[in-house]
């Protein structure tokens, strides 16, 4: 796109501005690029707003940013732009919620090695379908991508 910088030519584009402490302070190393950038955005978003008088009863500045404005700006999915406006994510919880789904398919396979070992030792004589249950395991994963859907963030685990 561009060979050089020559002189003043980086003067001649507009930026966003994201605050340093974001990258060097280690309260937020586990807040994605992605995050601090929308950070960015939003902060530039935020001057319109003053210039617009946007404020609450009690002096706030308030910001008019749709998901899909975010979507187009990051040049992401929808449920990744969600999980970055939502303060509540949580990657702790996200990944304990792993671990559990994790752990049940291991009891599930456990179950179905079992089942496959008193087969071998009975001739085949025995046969229990509740190996073959896995209920439990889509109901979990059903509420784990229900709350944190397909994001990134989830998918890292």
């Amino acid at each position: 796109m561009f060979d050089y910088f020559y002189g003043q030519s980086g003067e001649m584009f507009s930026y966003f501005r994201v605050p340093k402490i974001l990258f060097r302070d280690i309260r937020f190393k586990d807040l994605s690029t992605d995050a601090k950038t929308l950070y960015g955005i939003l902060l530039d978003r935020m001057s319109l707003s003053v210039k617009n008088g946007w404020l609450d009863g009690q002096g706030r500045v308030y910001i008019m940013f749709p998901i899909q404005e975010v979507m187009d700006a990051l040049g992401c999915a929808d449920n990744k732009a969600k999980i970055l406006k939502n303060p509540e994510f949580d990657r702790e919880k996200a990944l304990e919620q792993q671990i559990t789904l994790l752990t049940l398919k291991k009891q599930h396979l456990e179950k179905l090695i079992a089942l496959a070992e008193k087969i071998r030792t009975t001739g085949g004589n025995v046969m229990d379908f509740n190996a073959f249950d896995t209920q439990k395991i889509r109901e979990y994963a059903e509420r784990a991508k229900k709350e944190w859907g397909e994001t990134t963030e989830y998918q890292e685990f």
